[in-house]
């Protein structure tokens, strides 16, 4: 199954009817309800379309956008249930696997067309504004709320988070399956429209790689009201700027409560990753309508998807360059079995589909091979079940497989793999007219261990040294990998690396201490004041 826009672009959809591949597109009708309804949903088209297949071949899916999680959560509430997707190859295609960026200015300026649009109800108010409290609906329905990052609404004591409903999706998800959220099953395969090597966006730095730098300004004649759209303010540790503010409209702004962001200092709007002209949305918006009037506009895009949001990676990084690291190590932190691995391109257009990105599908899904063949079961036992016409199932286990007390009606169907033997037990039937497979097939268990994030703390024992008035810094790592490399610096200066252990020479008094503890592709920086006292 494929989304319908990829079918025939750069010959794709051609290439593989012609080496008789079937080729099935499924459009999310409601794509604005929650993503766990439309994945249960999405479940049961799996369930219909291999009760229709003919034959035991394992199907494909490819899952672009928002349909990249749905398909996930589908096949992992299969596997959960114990219900057979009977899918080989999942394809995620700039998935927001881990949330996606709706630039927060955008987010408050449709909130101020809003309350326009209520107003132009009962005075005539601004033709258009309308077309945007549409956007406002969107943005704040279960879908969406379940995918931002970073919600205008759920601002806590100066911090900027995701609605309760995205942690509560992606903790249901995580949950299920024990496997990270995703099927075991079946390959699973990445492709981000982001750059690989940390680049930002392009067109948003036009004032330099600043945050607050105007996207677009306008006003609004009937209420000579000047409107403008910035991106969001850079604190640090999504702390808040005072006195700067992202979007200024007929609402008064106080950016000490309304405006926040995150990224090392960067906007969320340069952050690597698809992008999506959301100004130029905007922009379409101010050109279509009388009413309003555009003073200047001076970058439509910004980030959508994230790179490492689509990769899904274990890093606190955003703009982490993972050209760096080498995809072995990208994967190493990554819950997917392989991505597309293209170094040199920069961030492309949200779900773009190029000729590099075409090839590598094509790949993937013609040169599938038993390395690739994932099972959930070390050993499996088929006990006390009928398969009634109408209904296809496939069985797989590593090693043994046995099948008791089992038959298969006429009409129905049964395919078992093994990766070793299968047993055919007393009680096990296949009546006339219906079909039975049995393949040695070697298929791999997945390890899916549990990523967990690196949290690091101080350990100052105290003064082992009196007369030297000496005090040893340990890094304690507490989390996923067991594999860390250690910088430390005392007032900006290189001191030693490799140990978790500092130990302070007697010229130091008032030094500021820094530690940078890399576990993958997760960095943690400790910093701590030492300031020795005199007796």
């Amino acid at each position: 199954m494929i989304h319908d826009l990829y079918i025939n672009r750069y010959g794709a959809g051609t290439q593989l009817r012609n080496q008789g591949y079937d080729i099935i597109t499924y459009n999310i009708t409601s794509p604005i309800i929650s993503i766990d309804v439309n994945a249960k949903l999405f479940a049961k088209f799996i369930q219909f379309v291999n009760n229709q297949k003919e034959g035991d071949e394992e199907i494909i899916i490819m899952g672009v956008s928002m349909g990249g999680l749905v398909t996930r959560h589908a096949l992992t509430y299969m596997e959960e249930n114990n219900i057979q997707h009977q899918t080989k190859l999942f394809i995620s295609f700039d998935s927001p696997q881990a949330g996606a960026h709706i630039p927060i200015s955008m987010q408050e300026m449709s909130y101020d067309f809003a309350v326009l649009s209520f107003l132009s109800l009962v005075m005539g108010g601004v033709e258009g504004a309308e077309e945007v409290m549409a956007l406002y609906s969107t943005l704040r329905s279960p879908a969406a709320l379940e995918m931002n990052l970073f919600d205008l609404f759920k601002i806590e004591n100066g911090r900027i988070s995701s609605a309760d409903c995205y942690e509560t999706f992606h903790n249901n998800l995580k949950s299920l399956n024990n496997c990270n959220g995703y099927p075991k099953n079946c390959k699973n395969i990445a492709i981000s429209n982001g750059s690989l090597k940390g680049d930002l966006q392009t067109g948003l730095n036009s004032l330099g790689n600043t945050s607050g730098n105007p996207a677009i300004k306008f006003h609004i004649n009937n209420f000579n009201a000047f409107q403008r759209t910035l991106t969001t303010v850079a604190g640090s540790d999504n702390s808040s700027v005072s006195g700067v503010c992202p979007y200024v409209g007929i609402q008064s702004c106080n950016s000490d409560e309304e405006f926040y962001i995150s990224n090392y200092r960067e906007p969320i709007e340069h952050t690597p990753g698809g992008y999506y002209n959301w100004y130029g949305m905007l922009e379409n918006i101010i050109n279509e309508y009388d009413a309003f009037e555009l003073d200047y506009i001076n970058t439509r895009r910004a980030s959508y998807i994230p790179t490492y949001s689509s990769l899904d990676l274990y890093t606190n990084n955003p703009l982490i360059d993972l050209s760096s690291y080498g995809k072995a190590v990208v994967l190493d932190n990554s819950p997917f079995d392989d991505i597309w691995w293209e170094t040199t391109h920069d961030n492309l257009s949200h779900t773009s589909l190029t000729s590099q990105i075409s090839n590598y599908l094509i790949d993937q899904i013609t040169n599938y091979s038993t390395s690739d063949n994932y099972c959930k079961d070390y050993n499996l036992t088929i006990n006390n079940v009928i398969i009634p016409n109408g209904k296809k199932e496939l069985s797989k286990a590593s090693n043994d497989l046995s099948i008791e007390n089992t038959t298969v009606l006429t009409g129905g169907a049964l395919t078992v793999k093994s990766g070793n033997k299968i047993i055919l037990q007393p009680g096990f039937s296949v009546e006339a007219g219906a079909d039975f497979h049995a393949l040695i097939e070697p298929c791999s268990i997945k390890s899916c261990n549990k990523l967990e994030e690196l949290e690091v703390t101080w350990n100052v024992p105290g003064y082992f040294n009196f007369i030297d008035r000496c005090i040893n810094f340990i890094a304690t790592p507490i989390g996923g990998n067991e594999v860390y490399s250690y910088k430390w610096y005392v007032d900006g200066s290189y001191v030693s690396s490799n140990s978790s252990y500092l130990h302070c020479p007697k010229s130091w008094g008032k030094d500021r201490i820094k530690c940078i503890i890399k576990s993958g592709l997760y960095t943690v920086e400790l910093n701590q004041i030492l300031s020795l006292v005199s007796d």
